[in-house]
């Protein structure tokens, strides 16, 4: 097995990995097993919402509140077309990478 010299990328300390998955060293990891398990919602709290391109993402499926809490905006507000005598809201197109 090939040792490979690596910044750790909590602590900044030099070690010895042994693959590409391997950037914690062994303090780190060990720290890392130690703490309790968080549940998702935890996990997102800590991470923020997800963005593409500056927007936020919000998931169709989330209850209203939620994302009224992600986006800043009130739940029920679509994107409104930008003709006055249009009733119909502007239909969002994602396009990939």
């Amino acid at each position: 097995m090939h040792i490979k010299q690596r910044t750790c990328l909590k602590c900044g300390r030099s070690f010895g990995s042994t693959g590409p998955g391997n950037r914690l060293c062994l303090r780190c990891n060990r720290i890392n097993s130690e703490l309790p398990p968080l549940s998702k919602v935890q996990i997102q709290e800590q991470r923020g919402a997800k963005r593409h391109n500056g927007e936020v993402l919000v998931d169709p499926e989330s209850e209203p509140a939620e994302r009224e809490r992600l986006s800043g905006e009130p739940a029920d507000s679509g994107p409104q077309s930008s003709d006055p005598q249009s009733s119909e809201p502007l239909r969002t197109r994602w396009l990939p990478a």
